[in-house]
């Protein structure tokens, strides 16, 4: 997924978006705007800013115990 930066809010942004133009499905790229708002800032309902999944390498498997051990989660 591509993220680019919204120039209201500074939150990050998809950079590709599906929207309705009277009925119809179009995709959007934001780079082409001069200046690209994101949906929270456009006032779009229900829209939350944009959470990047850090979970790159699928989480710790372990955890550790008072003594330093590793246990299971």
């Amino acid at each position: 997924m591509d993220i680019i930066v919204c120039s209201k809010c500074g939150q990050g942004m998809a950079r590709y978006e599906t929207v309705f133009d009277d009925g119809v499905q179009v995709e959007v790229d934001w780079t082409l705007q001069t200046d690209p708002l994101c949906p929270v800032c456009r006032g779009v309902p229900g829209a939350t800013p944009l959470r990047r999944n850090r979970d790159v390498l699928g989480g710790f498997a372990w955890k550790r115990d008072a003594n330093g051990k590793k246990v299971p989660k």
